[in-house]
């Protein structure tokens, strides 16, 4: 699809705005009009005499003045969208606009030609190199064909390029015709001076004295009415006055005064359909701003307080109610009114109907399905206007966003002695080791992305702790320390025996690659089943959530910690510790958790793992017996991505298109009618 030409023709570097024209000694009404035509598109169309076209085969034709004046440029193309409709024909040739200079919209109005034909007249703003100038352009759809002509003016001289050259160009327009009516082409009349044909019919109202010869105005004479003849209204007729002869004779009344006229129905905005760069298809009031930023597609009306709708396409969801509170929680600009929200739930849809703090109604449902969801939700102030939101709403269309497939892959650990499975695309490392007479597993899986969701697995941690005993400490040795047993050259971290509560406070999470500030951190109790991670003697097990912000927002992070002393001979001396964890963005952590229990529930040893012998599978099934101390509320589930993300961050990553479920529109549509 072709548009104007390109703008930098008409906005040069140098600064100075090619088209201010010497538009005070340009009239375009003035002078007759005649026909042009092009065959290929076809299309004819009236313009002031003297101008001439250049067609552009199969796109359209540019309509040029004599002597370097203004430029008209008419456009043709075959809706991307059928039925085609000047609103779609308006918002894909702004789509186009949109890439090459910053273009808003400024407002829109309804035309008809003189043959009958509905348009849409655009008025906008464009930016280009640091200059700003004025557009408008009347959009048509005539079949599949949309068409589009247009102007680029300054911004002191586009209303009289619209009024006197646009205008009348559009109302004269005839898709699909290419030759020039036999009737004349219409005659366009200056503001203030009424057609040759009123003129005629209409004298000129009587003059005490003849004008002056200089052709100026009389000193005395009132200013002319600058209202065509056609429209001034006439004298008030003269009442009969009543005498004793006709004095039974009523007198004349003015039917107005009686039955004065009903009132004028108040203007209604009308309506536009919007193609985003995006992809997706809007239809709003034309007044209506559309705004996407993290993710959240928003259309605002524009006074201060006034209506909104948010529609939030997202992978990596689950349906349900506890969903919807979650991401209506996280609306940009929203303030609930209060801490509690109820929604109602009824197969894959979910409706919440709540306050917000400055007394907007706030209604938003959520639908989710194979891991693909979207949310809408619209605010009403005062609790009026839900239809307009609901109209809005259900003429969403989403574009061709792909996203990664929702499926798992299966990893086989670096030294391929077990196997395990996680979300397509995520990033594993480890696996399981044997070191001597000892085996542990040592695997971390990441989501894609910073701040993503991270598994860990450490089962024993390595290496092993030695005790530091007071005899150590006489020696010299410290805390953090490296001891080396001279009898198989394996070293242990010296540490005191600490507790599953300790550990992970004292030594995990410092340790930690991603670093949290403002910790807090919540223990669970004593679990046996946690404990079971470890064979050694006083095994202790615990589950503790710790909280924490980190360089990439508020974080959430599961720890499943056990400890115990190490079993003989090395009882006295040394210790040992586990550790399950599940790191994510807060609120996100069920999900994570779901995805830790996939991990190690998916978890088998391989052939090479199996040769090993009983200690490689004996690791694996105490680490799925320890999930059984997880309570079910902190599962959430298992999905694709482990948080929701909008199709806007991942959209082109390969995998299969991005679809709504189903029933994701149908409670707006009950009520946009």
């Amino acid at each position: 699809m072709r548009m104007f030409s390109t703008l930098t023709r008409r906005i040069p570097r140098g600064g100075t705005i090619a088209i201010l024209w010497a538009l005070a000694a340009l009239s375009f009404a003035d002078g007759s009009w005649r026909w042009l035509s092009c065959e290929d598109p076809a299309f004819t169309l009236a313009a002031p005499a003297g101008w001439q076209i250049s067609c552009v085969s199969g796109r359209g034709a540019r309509l040029t003045s004599p002597g370097g004046g203004p430029i008209v440029e008419v456009v043709a193309w075959e809706a991307l969208h059928l039925p085609a409709t000047p609103e779609k024909a308006a918002a894909e040739h702004e789509g186009v606009l949109g890439r090459i200079v910053s273009y808003r919209r400024d407002g829109t109005e309804e035309i008809t030609t003189n043959t009958g034909l509905r348009g849409l007249l655009v008025r906008g703003r464009v930016r280009a190199h640091g200059i700003s100038q004025a557009s408008a352009f009347a959009a048509f759809a005539s079949g599949q064909t949309h068409w589009v002509i247009g102007i680029f003016g300054s911004e002191e001289q586009i209303e009289r390029l619209q009024r006197e050259l646009l205008e009348p160009i559009a109302s004269s327009f005839l898709p699909g015709v290419a030759e020039a009516p036999a009737s004349a082409p219409p005659s366009v009349v200056p503001a203030g001076a009424g057609t040759a044909e009123e003129t005629e019919q209409s004298p000129p109202p009587p003059m005490d004295e003849p004008p002056p010869d200089d052709g100026r105005p009389a000193p005395d004479s009132p200013p002319p009415d600058e209202r065509p003849a056609a429209a001034q209204e006439p004298e008030p007729t003269s009442q009969p006055r009543a005498t004793d002869e006709d004095r039974e004779i009523e007198p004349v009344v003015d039917a107005r005064e009686e039955t004065p006229p009903p009132p004028a129905p108040p203007p209604t905005e009308p309506w536009v359909q919007r193609l985003d760069p995006r992809g997706f298809r809007l239809s709003t009031p034309a007044s209506w701003r559309i705004d996407v930023g993290a993710g959240i597609i928003t259309a605002r009306e524009p006074r201060a307080g006034g209506g909104r709708v948010w529609i939030w396409p997202l992978v990596g969801v689950t349906p349900g109610a506890q969903m919807l509170e979650d991401l209506v929680r996280r609306l940009p600009g929203l303030d609930l009114a209060g801490s509690a929200l109820s929604a109602d739930e009824a197969g894959e849809l979910a409706v919440l109907d709540t306050l917000t703090s400055d007394g907007s109604r706030l209604v938003a449902t959520w639908s989710a399905r194979d891991g693909h969801g979207l949310l809408v939700a619209g605010a009403s102030p005062g609790g009026t206007g839900l239809q307009t939101l609901a109209r809005i709403a259900s003429s969403f269309e989403p574009g061709e966003w792909i996203v990664p497939e929702v499926g798992v892959q299966e990893i086989i650990g670096d030294r391929r002695l077990i196997s395990w499975q996680v979300p397509e695309g995520w990033k594993t490392t480890g696996g399981a080791r044997r070191e001597g007479d000892d085996t542990y597993i040592d695997v971390t899986v990441s989501e894609p992305g910073a701040g993503g969701v991270r598994l860990s697995w450490q089962q024993p941690l390595w290496p092993r702790f030695r005790s530091l005993t007071p005899l150590l400490e006489s020696l010299g040795w410290e805390e953090g320390d490296r001891y080396s047993m001279p009898e198989n050259g394996r070293g242990l971290l010296i540490y005191q025996r600490r507790q599953p509560g300790e550990l992970v406070r004292e030594l995990i999470i410092p340790r930690d690659p991603r670093a949290l500030s403002n910790v807090e951190m919540e223990e669970r109790g004593t679990m046996g089943a946690i404990a079971g991670l470890l064979t050694g003697p006083d095994a202790a097990g615990s589950l503790l959530v710790v909280r924490g912000d980190s360089a990439a927002g508020p974080r959430e992070r599961l720890y499943l910690a056990a400890t115990a002393r190490s079993r003989a001979p090395l009882t006295a001396t040394t210790w040992e510790a586990a550790i399950l964890s599940a790191d994510a963005p807060a609120g996100s952590l069920p999900e994570a958790v779901a995805q830790l229990q996939r991990l190690v529930r998916s978890c088998a040893p391989t052939a090479a793992g199996t040769a090993t012998g009983e200690a490689l599978p004996a690791l694996i099934e105490r680490a799925k017996r320890a999930l059984a101390a997880i309570p079910p509320e902190m599962v959430g589930a298992t999905t694709s991505a482990a948080r929701p993300r909008s199709v806007f961050e991942i959209a082109g990553q390969g995998g299969r298109a991005w679809s709504a479920p189903a029933v994701a529109l149908e409670w707006w549509r009950e009520r946009a009618n």
